[in-house]
């Protein structure tokens, strides 16, 4: 089954994405999120390598072609140089 479909003159790619939330800190408060969550004390913060890996090649067994890495948002006023 191939991912491109044409309606009309119109053409659009649909590609399966293995979604990788490399951290769940977050400093936005979106009322849709469900993934965010505070920090913990003495629970990391970070997904692994080995669990990224772990994901992605699950993702890419199930036919995923693409990686959405999200990282959180950091509002500028958040930076330290």
């Amino acid at each position: 089954m191939s991912n491109v479909h044409e309606i009309s003159r119109l053409t659009y790619f649909c590609a399966l994405q293995v979604f990788l939330p490399l951290t769940r800190l977050c400093q936005d408060r979106c009322g849709y999120c469900t993934f965010a969550q505070p920090p913990v004390p003495g629970r990391r913060c970070y997904m692994t390598l080995d669990e990224i890996l772990q994901v992605a090649r699950l993702g890419a067994g199930q036919g995923a072609t693409e990686v959405l890495f999200t990282l959180g948002e950091c509002r500028p006023q958040y930076l330290v140089a």
